[in-house]
C-alpha cells in the first residue's frame, strides 16, 4: 500500500533542497499547471484552464485510490515545481510481485 510512503521527505538536490509530500486538492492549480505545460499533454491537447474540472475529478479519484498516490515536489519557497503519479500494480508474474509505475513526471 502506498500509505505507508514516509512522506513529507526532504532531499538535496544540486539544484537546492526539495521536499516531497503528497499532492491535496489545493494543489489542483499548480498540478495543472505543470500538466499542461510539458510538451506531451499539450500534444495531447490538454488545457488547464478548460479541463478544470476533468483535472478536478482525476485528482480526487486519485486521492481517494489507495493503489495510487499523486506526489508533488517544493521548492525551498514552498513552490509546487514537481510532480508524479505512482500507481502501485499487484502482478501474477514472478510469483506476484508488484510493480509500480511512475507517469506524469
Amino acid at each position: 500500500m502506498l500509505a505507508s510512503l514516509n512522506m513529507p521527505a526532504a532531499l538535496e538536490t544540486r539544484s537546492g533542497a526539495v521536499t516531497l509530500r503528497r499532492a491535496a486538492e489545493d494543489d489542483l492549480d499548480e498540478l495543472m499547471g505543470l500538466l499542461s505545460d510539458d510538451p506531451i499533454s499539450a500534444s495531447r491537447g490538454d488545457i488547464a484552464a478548460a479541463d478544470r474540472a476533468a483535472y478536478r475529478q482525476a485528482l480526487a479519484s486519485i486521492i481517494a485510490d489507495p493503489s495510487n498516490e499523486v506526489v508533488v515536489a517544493e521548492d525551498e519557497q514552498a513552490s509546487v515545481v514537481g510532480t508524479m503519479q505512482l500507481t502501485r500494480i499487484p502482478g501474477m508474474a514472478r510469483r506476484g510481485a508488484t510493480r509500480l509505475l511512475i507517469e506524469a513526471v
